[in-house]
């Protein structure tokens, strides 16, 4: 038996344009925290994208009003042609190269909402302390979670996503390559986290994705019916991590989390393959990396010990549990802050 299918397709070239827009910051103008969503939908995209959209277009218009300015830029992007495969991120980011790798200090992702049960975070590792402290700062709008212990974001999230490894942590896996996050993070290698809503013991993702039935009525009455509390935390989130990364002092990533990461986590993985390559030279390699992985993580806490400025109780104890290698050294610093632990990346041109 054979069957035919006729297909009819209409192509058709078209322009696609991105919206960009900026808050210039009064120390370092030419240094950007990008806040970025996409605005193409395969339907009516009542979720996918538009309850990003609408969260990234309040979230400028709300940070025009409220922050009159930061030390570095936040430039907000709404791009195009996500769908047909990431297009409108992928054309900025190789048309600025240059600049976008000299100049941009992290890109924040938020595509769509997913669920409604808690955040979801996807990041690499120098940004995953301040996505920790800015979820801490954050209500919970689940207001009926009555088995979460605690008020805030941070609570839910590691309540339903406690990271099997550190049970004091939730569970933040590195970024896929599903959105916009994708150019940025792995043509140029800036910083990038991204970050959704998501059911954790349903579906990864709402049955009606990419369907006819993306209208506003799912989204008011099925996905945020308590008059869209999760796109107000959401917003509150993405704007609290930006500010964050936009006006400390020196720029904030975790380079101490990053090299526990390498050494707890990553190189591990890693050895998994290598040894089944079954070649003797690669032990050394493998040993020398995981030597440099630690040797960083000791110097990032060493140069913490010089550069204490004697945060909050909540940061020191952040920094403990990430850091179970690290006992020793912990105990010399009565309090150690995150931010600290970045390095003190000085604010150099270039």
């Amino acid at each position: 038996m054979t069957t035919t299918i006729t297909i009819n397709g209409h192509f058709e070239v078209k322009q696609i344009r991105n919206v960009i827009g900026y808050l210039y910051g009064n120390e370092e103008p030419d240094r950007y925290v990008i806040l970025g969503n996409h605005y193409d939908a395969w339907t009516y995209g009542a979720l996918d994208p538009n309850s990003g959209t609408s969260i990234l277009a309040e979230v400028a218009r709300a940070t025009m009003q409220v922050v009159n300015e930061t030390a570095r830029s936040l430039m907000f992007a709404a791009w195009d042609a996500e769908e047909y495969g990431l297009l409108g991120s992928t054309e900025f980011v190789e048309e600025f190269t240059e600049l976008l790798t000299r100049r941009a200090v992290a890109y924040l992702n938020m595509d769509c909402l997913q669920g409604n049960q808690t955040i979801f975070v996807e990041s690499v590792p120098s940004l995953q302390d301040q996505a920790i402290l800015a979820a801490m700062k954050i209500q919970n709008p689940r207001k009926d979670q009555k088995d979460v212990n605690g008020t805030t974001v941070f609570d839910a999230w590691l309540h339903y996503m406690k990271d099997p490894r550190n049970p004091n942590l939730p569970q933040i896996p590195t970024p896929s390559g599903g959105s916009d996050q994708k150019s940025f993070m792995e043509y140029l290698g800036v910083p990038s986290l991204s970050f959704s809503w998501m059911d954790m013991d349903k579906h990864k993702t709402y049955p009606l994705y990419h369907t006819l039935y993306e209208t506003p009525f799912l989204s008011e009455h099925l996905m945020d019916v308590d008059n869209f509390a999760i796109h107000r935390a959401t917003a509150q989130f993405w704007i609290e991590l930006a500010v964050r990364m936009a006006d400390a002092p020196t720029v904030p990533y975790s380079l101490h989390t990053l090299a526990m990461k390498l050494e707890s986590e990553y190189i591990p993985d890693l050895a998994t393959s290598i040894t089944s390559l079954n070649m003797t030279y690669t032990k050394d390699g493998y040993d020398q990396l995981l030597q440099m992985a630690t040797s960083c993580a000791v110097s990032a806490l060493m140069i913490t010990l010089f550069c204490s400025n004697r945060p909050s109780t909540t940061d020191y104890e952040i920094i403990e549990c990430m850091s179970p290698g690290c006992s020793v050294l912990i105990a010399l610093v009565e309090r150690i802050p995150v931010w600290e632990l970045t390095g003190h990346l000085r604010r150099e041109d270039g």
